[in-house]
């Protein structure tokens, strides 16, 4: 990022946009990531309002700018951070609707994936369990809890084996990558 020095119109600005909505982004942003990495997803977020300032105070809506900013950011953190190592994260569809409608975005879309274009992107995949029971979790959003409840084994049962599905997935793709 190359940034210029602001002037004190858009020094204004960019503090004006902090002091309204830092506590909002944050609070999203802490909903897929540990608070210190939170912070980090919403600094970036105000960083790249910096560096491309022009665009965010001559845009119609920078509140939805700065949340379309912050979810790329938390995006970027998980993949480096190693959260679901090479698989696209989707964000839980009701955090991005009540995110949305808080930031004015009416018409937040929701990116995630249909399940048939899940099933044919990882085909060779699609009739292992494992697969499966991510897909359940990260792309129908159903909770560790839900998913125990369905399959009638324990809450740490489930968790122990998503971690397993993970890891599996992990080094299925990595291979994929050669």
């Amino acid at each position: 990022m190359v940034m210029r020095e602001l002037n004190a119109k858009e020094s204004q600005f960019i503090a004006d946009l902090y002091k309204a909505h830092y506590d909002k982004l944050l609070n999203y942003a802490m909903q897929f990531l540990e608070k210190s990495n939170a912070e980090e997803a919403v600094q970036n977020a105000f960083a790249d309002a910096c560096v491309k300032i022009d665009t965010i105070m001559n845009c119609e809506n920078p509140a939805a700018w700065l949340g379309q900013a912050l979810k790329y950011s938390i995006q970027k953190i998980r993949r480096t951070k190693g959260q679901f190592a090479n698989l696209m994260i989707y964000m839980p569809p009701k955090a991005d609707a009540e995110f949305g409608m808080e930031m004015g975005m009416e018409d937040f879309p929701d990116i995630r994936p249909k399940d048939e274009d899940v099933d044919f992107l990882y085909s060779n995949l699609a009739l292992h369990e494992e697969f499966q029971l991510i897909k359940r979790y990260a792309v129908e959003d159903k909770s560790i809890k839900n998913i125990a409840e369905e399959d009638n084994i324990s809450l740490d049962a489930c968790k122990k084996r998503l971690v397993r599905a993970k890891r599996k997935l992990k080094i299925w793709l990595n291979k994929q990558k050669r």
